[in-house]
């Protein structure tokens, strides 16, 4: 999986950030980077601050000592909500070597944080005894999920984990008495709306309760390489794609549709680009 993939181990100075985004208080980002490959990565920007001119999905760089940083900050900081990973996955493929995510969390956990988390990886499921000791009421962990078709998924995804795995895992972690969300975000035009009621099928048989959806932005840096997938897999989307699906029009039908899925499923549904929540209970 880390063939050409360049590997560093760095030093950081912050462990938490404060984060604007609301609900949240701080971020917490374990690594720089992500192998996943995923071409609508809006995280990419991160590349801006490099020295080196890597692109995005071709270098990690490890903060081997931000557990050794957090457990000095976390003393001098009012406990509140983490998101942790907003810009990298926390458990990408190298947390299995070195294991920092689990390190942070353990502290956030015994100074009394709670935490927001969205990864693509089944390696959470290893952490089960720390999630457990978090508040799960209001914030849970989350997985990303933009589609049911496992081709689909690779080509928008190249080195993520399956989507049978993400499946399983959140039904182990549901199992063992923590609540989950499912990401759909970004919601790819003429892909996420494939075997929509599927996959909405598959999310109530892994007891998630509450659906998230994102619509594809368009930012960044990102257009260039999803018009490659595009154009390479998908030729009958390719043509006008900006102009034909991804508009208001596109994703007001895609709202009256997981509205009416989530009507059938009894999920709890947030129109992330809409801005405004919607419960159905």
């Amino acid at each position: 999986m880390f063939l050409k993939k360049i590997i560093k181990e760095i030093k950081c100075k912050r462990a938490l950030n404060p984060c604007k985004i609301k609900g949240f208080d701080y971020t917490l980002n374990p690594y720089i980077g992500c192998p996943h490959g995923c071409v609508y990565c809006y995280a990419r920007f991160m590349c801006r601050y490099r020295k080196e001119k890597e692109k995005w999905g071709e270098f990690v760089d490890v903060k081997i000592n931000i557990p050794e940083i957090l457990e000095e900050q976390v003393k001098h900081l009012k406990p509140g909500v983490v998101m942790v990973s907003s810009v990298t996955d926390a458990y990408q493929a190298l947390e299995g070597k070195y294991q920092i995510t689990r390190r942070c969390l353990e502290i956030l956990a015994e100074h009394n944080f709670q935490i927001g988390l969205l990864t693509k990886s089944p390696l959470i499921t290893r952490d089960i005894d720390v999630l457990k000791k978090f508040d799960n009421s209001t914030h849970q962990p989350g997985f990303t999920i933009t589609c049911l078709d496992e081709r689909d998924a690779k080509n928008f995804e190249n080195n993520a984990p399956s989507v049978k795995s993400r499946l399983e895992a959140l039904e182990k972690l549901n199992k063992a008495g923590i609540s989950t969300f499912v990401f759909i975000g970004p919601f790819i035009p003429g892909i996420s709306d494939k075997n929509l009621d599927e996959l909405f099928k598959r999310l109530k048989e892994a007891r998630v309760k509450i659906i998230l959806i994102d619509k594809l932005n368009l930012k960044c840096g990102n257009w260039p390489g999803i018009k490659k997938v595009l154009d390479k897999h998908y030729p009958e989307l390719a043509e006008n794609y900006r102009q034909k699906l991804c508009t208001d029009k596109y994703y007001e039908g895609i709202k009256n549709k997981v509205t009416e899925l989530c009507d059938k499923y009894n999920f709890s549904l947030d129109l992330i680009f809409k801005h405004t929540k919607e419960k159905r209970d």
